[in-house]
C-alpha cells in the first residue's frame, strides 16, 4: 500500500506540474493576442478607453484564465 501510495502520490505532483506550466503558457499567449488586439485598435476607441484601466485588465483577465485552467 505504501508503494502504490508513493507511486500516486509522484503521479498527480507530476500531473499538476504540467497543468502549471500549460496554464502559464496559454496565457502568455493570451496577453500576446490581448496586447495585439489592443494594438490594433482604431486612434478614437483609445480616446473612449482610460490607458491606466487597459493594463490592469489585462493582467486580471489573463490571471483569471490561468486560475481557470
Amino acid at each position: 500500500m505504501l508503494i502504490i501510495g508513493g507511486a500516486l502520490w509522484t503521479t498527480t505532483y507530476i500531473y499538476y506540474i504540467f497543468l502549471s506550466i500549460m496554464a502559464q503558457n496559454i496565457g502568455k499567449k493570451t496577453k500576446v493576442a490581448y496586447l495585439r488586439a489592443i494594438l490594433n485598435q482604431e486612434i478614437a476607441w483609445f480616446d473612449q478607453v482610460n490607458p491606466s484601466e487597459l493594463s490592469t485588465r489585462l493582467t486580471e483577465e489573463c490571471q483569471s484564465i490561468q486560475r481557470a485552467l
